[in-house]
């Protein structure tokens, strides 16, 4: 069972208008499940995650008035 998640994301930022870069999250996952099923609970959600995938991927974004 898990019991607590924390997650710190970070990332560098430059002037105004600039994209951001060096996107980095780290978890923390409180439970009392072995680590090495949290490991792969962590890296399977990675990998599912719709907006991390969006992310990696790219995306279009438009302005509508």
């Amino acid at each position: 069972m898990v019991s607590g998640v924390e997650v710190v994301f970070t990332g560098e930022f430059g002037a105004d208008g600039e994209p951001g870069s060096n996107f980095t999250y780290t978890t923390n996952v409180t439970s009392d499940a072995p680590a090495a099923e949290i490991e792969a609970l962590i890296k399977h959600t990675d990998q599912i995650a719709e907006v991390h995938n969006t992310l990696r991927k790219g995306l279009s974004i438009r302005l509508t008035v």
